[in-house]
């Protein structure tokens, strides 16, 4: 039994040499992997053949594997429309091993023109076309048209054909903005006399004013409607905006220029375009009333100045330097006694607290009805007060006492026969 068995093994071996003498023979002389192809360039979108060296013991693959039907066959058919290199890869179905080669299918090529714009506007499209002579174009975006709109910037390309020649086009398309019209002012454009704007345009393109000025900036002065044009390959923006001088001119008149003191004058303002006014008499405001009066009472020259302001700030002003009050021809004697028959006042008093003479009284005869007005230097009525006998004791209507001087007195009564009468006077405050 055991020789027999022997006799089996060796019986097996010798049979099974053959077929590893010939594997090995194979293995032996497996040639280097080549491609086998069209060795000159070919039409565009002609079918060609493609050979990997091998044999039955070898598997491949293909790629790109769109190009090719079969991609796992030693021989395939590709059909290509520009310049193109494939790759196989061969591999051992025993041990295996792989190797890989690549081959360029050269196609006849020249380059074409896209045409369309260069840019795109914001918001808008392009469009890019070739010639209609071309046949089978295809554009990177997989459009196969002989025209395409695009919205975004980018490279576009497309490749066709011209009979036996591809034909390869390639365009870069940015993007522009559209033109913008923005003027900024540096400060209102209501303007007052003298003052000035500037106007500045905002915006990366090409001012163009109405002016007919170019610069960036421009300055106005004067009442205009200005117009800012900005341009470019996308289009044209404007804008306007208006610059007002606001124009105000104080004026006034009086009823008197010159007469004996005291001086009552009357004002008549006749400003244009003003809506506050600030009354000056030498130098000192006196009014901000529109129509004001003034009483003065001591002689000299004076000036009064109006100024005048409109809504926007903006400022006029009227100076008249000529009012002259002189001494009147009548002077009332400013001591005590009797006035007239029925008034009788001092023509001072020390309002100081120490008890004597700290009230300036009237004492009045046939008299009904008496009014005190007292006014300052300056013309401004500071207290009044009536009554059968008013009094004042040197404050002014707010409370304050007054600064030591001499006040314009004006008395006021009714006789008890009905006729009125005024007596006008000075007073020494004396502290």
């Amino acid at each position: 039994m055991k020789v027999e068995s022997y006799i089996k093994i060796l019986t097996v071996t010798l049979l099974s040499l053959p077929f590893w003498a010939t594997l090995q023979a194979e293995t032996d002389v497996v040639k280097p992997l080549t491609i086998l192809g069209p060795e000159n360039a070919v039409c565009a979108g002609k079918s060609v053949e493609l050979k990997a060296t091998g044999g039955q013991n070898f598997e491949f693959i293909w790629s790109p594997g769109n190009l090719f039907n079969f991609p796992d066959r030693s021989v395939v058919q590709v059909t290509v429309n520009q310049t193109t290199t494939v790759k196989v890869v061969r591999i051992h179905k025993i041990n295996m091993s792989r190797d890989s080669a690549y081959f360029t299918i050269r196609i006849n090529e020249k380059k074409t023109e896209i045409r369309g714009n260069t840019y795109i506007c914001s918001g808008d499209s392009s469009f890019l076309k070739i010639d209609t002579k071309y046949t089978r174009p295809i554009w990177s975006t997989g459009e196969r048209s002989y025209g395409i709109w695009v919205k975004t910037p980018g490279i576009y390309s497309v490749v066709a054909n011209e009979g036996c020649i591809a034909v390869k086009g390639e365009l870069f398309v940015s993007s522009k903005t559209k033109p913008v019209a923005r003027i900024m002012p540096d400060r209102s454009t209501d303007l007052c006399l003298g003052q000035k704007v500037v106007l500045t345009s905002f915006s990366p393109d090409h001012p163009s004013w109405s002016t007919g000025e170019t610069a960036k900036s421009i300055v106005v002065s004067t009442d205009k409607n200005i117009t800012l044009t900005n341009s470019n390959e996308c289009g044209v923006a404007t804008e306007e905006i208006s610059v007002k001088v606001r124009h105000v001119n104080a004026h006034f008149t009086t009823d008197e220029y010159k007469g004996e003191a005291p001086l009552k004058i009357n004002f008549y303002n006749s400003s244009e375009k003003a809506s506050r006014y600030s009354w000056y008499l030498n130098g000192q405001l006196f009014s901000e009333e529109q129509d004001p009066d003034l009483l003065l009472s001591e002689p000299g020259f004076y000036k009064v100045r109006l100024i005048a302001f409109n809504q926007w700030g903006c400022r006029s002003d009227m100076i008249y330097d000529h009012f002259q009050v002189t001494e009147p021809r009548d002077r009332v004697v400013q001591t005590p006694g009797a006035i007239n028959d029925h008034v009788i006042f001092p023509n001072s008093f020390s309002p100081n607290g120490d008890g004597l003479n700290d009230e300036f009284a009237i004492q009045t005869r046939g008299v009904s009805h008496v009014e005190i007005r007292v006014f300052d230097r300056w013309g401004q009525l500071i207290y009044q007060e009536e009554g059968f006998s008013p009094m004042w004791s040197g404050k002014d209507k707010s409370g304050n006492e007054v600064s030591n001087g001499k006040y314009l007195l004006q008395v006021n009564y009714m006789e008890q026969n009905g006729d009125r009468n005024s007596i006008t006077s000075t007073i020494h405050v004396i502290r």
